[in-house]
């Protein structure tokens, strides 16, 4: 397979489970604590499965063990407020404010991995922002959703770059 077409699938893949989540999200009739609570249960169980498969052990130190609750803590954080911004909203407006998600990592993870901001990442921010801009001016009746995804992304966008400081270890 060519290498443009495996890209391609990959994001559209990426795309449909985005999308398939927020669906799942809106139709859902749990409230959104009880859903991150599922959906902690079931990854739960998933990785008990996995490393039971695998016979690996979960073992770790004091302090991955500490980085590890600090980084799923912050997980749950964004699920919780990308469901309850689906729930207040809808999942289109919702989605794309989601979007914004690298605008947050281009200036996170300069921060937390030492190293210079380069000019084109805000650049693509600001298109995002304006984007956003166009959204919020036809949806003023989502802002609350609006806000509870922006928070998400901030928080995705957290995960990701913490996520990356502990694969590194």
């Amino acid at each position: 397979m060519r290498e443009v077409y495996k890209y391609q699938i990959w994001l559209h893949l990426a795309v449909f489970i985005f999308g398939t989540t927020g669906i799942l999200g809106k139709f859902i009739s749990l409230g959104s604590y009880a859903l991150v609570w599922y959906r902690l249960l079931i990854a739960l169980f998933a990785l008990l499965v996995i490393f039971g498969i695998a016979k690996s052990s979960l073992a770790v130190d004091w302090w991955t063990a500490f980085a590890l609750l600090a980084v799923g803590l912050i997980l749950g954080a964004h699920w919780l407020t990308f469901f309850e911004a689906i729930k207040r909203s809808n999942v289109s407006v919702s989605l794309v404010c989601f979007s914004s998600v690298s605008l947050f990592t281009s200036f996170i993870e300069p921060i937390l991995f030492r190293r210079r901001i380069l000019w084109s990442e805000p650049i693509i921010g600001l298109g995002i922002v304006a984007g956003l801009y166009f959204v919020f001016r036809f949806e003023f009746d989502s802002a609350a959703g609006m806000i509870l995804s922006g928070i998400s992304a901030a928080l995705a966008a957290l995960f990701t770059v913490l996520n990356g400081l502990l694969v590194r270890r």
